[in-house]
């Protein structure tokens, strides 16, 4: 029974968390340089994950760098990279 509960708890954390194939697909496109597909499957995985600070801090960073490409005279050049969970990202 114990482990019955354990197997459910598991499978709601599942339904929680967003697919690995979103994750994989919004780290393609940041390599890419996407910047709009990766702002709108970084607003999907926030979707499964409402409470994922790096997605939370990749949205407003995508969506300035998307008004920048729209604008390119009034930004500077900037570059994403990505970071490891111990560092800050930067853009």
């Amino acid at each position: 029974p114990a482990h019955e509960l354990n197997e459910e708890e598991d499978a709601e954390d599942e339904d929680l968390n967003a697919p690995v194939e979103l994750k994989i697909e919004f780290l393609t496109a940041l390599m890419n340089r996407d910047f709009q597909l990766a702002c709108k499957l970084c607003q999907m995985i926030l979707i499964h994950e409402p409470d994922n600070p790096e997605a939370s801090e990749f949205v407003p960073l995508l969506q300035r760098k998307l008004l920048e490409s729209e604008n390119p005279s009034s930004g500077y050049h900037e570059y994403v990279y990505l970071c490891n969970n111990s560092d800050r990202c930067i853009l």
